[in-house]
């Protein structure tokens, strides 16, 4: 709960070298005993999901919540997780349509990058759907890193 983000940092990277199980069930007892009143729950909540990264210890009910989360900077951070989780997540595409809507251009920026991991086409639709809603410099530049990956995928199955 530092306010130093050095501090937090030092720290997933202590628990990174100590045994996955007590870890993860330490910091699942810590989730379950933080106060929702907190004006910094929301990111101690993404704190919990972080260190389930870095232990490769996929936690899609958190996932899940934190996507859904009030403030977009946890919703962005899950987003990104939500790429790296991709192959482990059930219908990861499915979640990322819905943060490619997002209200908030830096969810859906991080909702188009993380279709750029993606090997089949369908991840174009979902990154193209963006173009929906109003697009900045940086989000069109992701888009356009993200439509060059996919393009040989895409130009696979038209054939």
């Amino acid at each position: 709960k530092s306010d130093e983000s050095r501090v937090r940092y030092r720290t997933r990277i202590e628990l990174s070298n100590r045994d996955t199980d007590e870890v993860i069930a330490g910091v699942d007892r810590w989730l379950t005993e933080l106060q929702e009143s907190d004006p910094q729950y929301e990111h101690h909540m993404l704190e919990g999901l972080w260190v389930h990264q870095q232990h490769h210890v996929v936690n899609e009910q958190l996932l899940k919540r934190m996507l859904r989360s009030p403030d977009y900077r946890a919703r962005a951070a899950a987003t990104r997780v939500l790429g790296y989780w991709r192959d482990d997540v059930k219908e990861p595409l499915e979640l990322l349509t819905e943060q490619v809507a997002d209200e908030h251009q830096r969810v859906r920026l991080e909702a188009v990058r993380a279709c750029s991991f993606f090997k089949h086409a369908d991840a174009m639709d979902v990154a193209t759907a963006a173009l929906e809603h109003p697009v900045d410099d940086y989000l069109q530049y992701t888009l356009d890193q993200t439509v060059k990956t996919l393009e040989k995928y895409f130009a696979d199955e038209e054939r």
